[in-house]
């Protein structure tokens, strides 16, 4: 071995001088024959060489060009001349890959950012809806105070004074209720929330009256009908047991019959169906007007039967 060889080019091992100065550019690399071919010479990537070793003599980060290749047969050695050709950036890929990094977690940030501003849309619209229930309760807690007023005045007004003590009001609920027992069915019928609410667990006799609150509607109960009142049966679902009491409405096509199931039916009246809210013209052939027919149906059951439907 004839040279220092402390140059590597492309994983192979030269001794690099330069040819004119340090200035020119110029340069020879000279490769012992036990270490490289020339086959391995012209295949080294001159534009972009990977060099390692003793880089002192050729500046970092350039490409160079081959001027030429001659063989020294006394020294067995093969000399490269070579010049600079241009400047590059080396080998980029560490940095690359770091972009690429940078990159996956901005679009990584971005999409988190974007989740954020829907969570927080979302957040707004909830926010608004409360908002909304919570003006909707207000408005609600005031037209309940201003119903309580009304009641109170309402109160007032039955009892000739200001009622504020929960026994009295009983009281007075109790009496109207006992006076109202002896008040014919016409009369009862205009005021029936006044009468006894329906109640569980109550012995009631053929012609007691009874408020149920649910329809809004004074009952009776039917002869030889006197039972023990139970959960499952409510006026409005045995009609067999309780009659509507309604003797306030005209039974014309201007003032309807409000129509329940298990009342007393009056042909040639006219009734409003709670169901549709249709009017409906009692009437049934070879029957005439005035006569009376108990059914447990609507009047939009039994349409061509016992009813017509009269247009608006």
């Amino acid at each position: 071995m004839f040279y220092s060889n402390n140059t590597i080019i492309h994983n192979l091992r030269c001794t690099v001088s330069p040819v004119g100065g340090l200035g020119s550019g110029k340069f020879r690399a000279l490769f012992e024959r036990e270490l490289a071919s020339l086959e391995q010479i012209e295949a080294i990537p001159w534009s972009a060489p990977q060099i390692s070793g003793d880089t002192s003599l050729l500046p970092e980060g350039y490409g160079y060009q081959v001027d030429g290749i001659t063989y020294d047969y006394n020294t067995r050695t093969y000399q490269v001349l070579f010049s600079i050709e241009s400047q590059y950036l080396g080998d980029v890929s560490g940095y690359q890959t770091r972009v690429s990094e940078l990159e996956a977690t901005l679009t990584e940030t971005n999409n988190h950012v974007n989740q954020l501003e829907d969570s927080l849309a979302e957040a707004q619209q909830e926010m608004q809806a409360v908002q909304e229930q919570v003006t909707e309760l207000e408005g609600n807690l005031e037209v309940a105070q201003a119903d309580v007023e009304q009641v109170r005045e309402n109160v007032a007004i039955l009892a000739g004074k200001a009622v504020t003590d929960g026994t009295e009001a009983r009281v007075l609920r109790m009496t109207i209720e006992t006076a109202v027992i002896s008040l014919p069915d016409d009369q009862a019928a205009q005021a029936p929330s006044l009468s006894q609410p329906w109640a569980v667990g109550e012995e009631v006799e053929p012609g007691d009256r009874r408020y149920y609150a649910p329809t809004g509607l004074l009952y009776k109960v039917r002869e030889d009908q006197g039972h023990t009142t139970q959960e499952s049966w409510t006026p409005d679902k045995t009609p067999a047991m309780w009659a509507v009491v309604d003797v306030t409405h005209a039974g014309t096509a201007e003032d309807p019959i409000p129509a329940a199931k298990g009342m007393d039916y009056v042909y040639g009246k006219y009734y409003s169906d709670p169901e549709d809210g249709k009017l409906y013209l009692c009437k049934r052939t070879g029957e005439e007007d005035g006569g009376t027919i108990n059914l447990q149906y609507l009047p939009h059951e039994l349409i061509g039967q016992y009813f017509e439907a009269v247009e608006a």
